[in-house]
């Protein structure tokens, strides 16, 4: 699309441009920070199923959603969280545990590496978005 600016509204057009620019990226990367945490969450329960068997409450308790505290006009942060009944068994199974009786349950880390991967996928999808 060809326009013709005077001189004087040369550096409003520009402006107009760069604006469009920072909100196309920034809807881009958006689009990929929430895909990111949706895949985070579903390989936690993976993860967490194939560790823990059980009923599978635990593993199927993974969700995430926007974090509407953190996001800001510009920037949406997500949050992947454990949800009933795993609210309160995440930090002790990743960490592990002391037993009643003495001793200690070892931790069996499953959200540090999916949060690891998760870093790398989110990346590589902001570069898919951008391109």
């Amino acid at each position: 699309m060809n326009k013709v600016i005077s001189i004087d509204g040369f550096a409003t057009a520009i402006n107009e441009v760069f604006e469009e620019y920072t909100q196309l990226t920034q809807e881009q990367i958006d689009k990929a920070a929430a895909s990111t945490a949706r895949k985070l969450a579903k390989d936690i329960s993976a993860r967490a199923s194939s560790t823990f068997g059980g009923t599978g409450q635990y593993a199927a308790s993974w969700r995430s959603k926007e974090d509407k505290e953190k996001s800001t006009r510009l920037n949406k942060a997500y949050v992947v969280y454990a949800d009933k009944p795993g609210r309160s068994l995440s930090h002790l199974l990743e960490k592990g545990h002391a037993k009643r009786g003495g001793g200690r349950v070892a931790g069996r880390p499953h959200i540090a590496p999916a949060a690891e991967a998760a870093k790398d996928t989110l990346i590589q999808e902001i570069e898919k978005q951008l391109r």
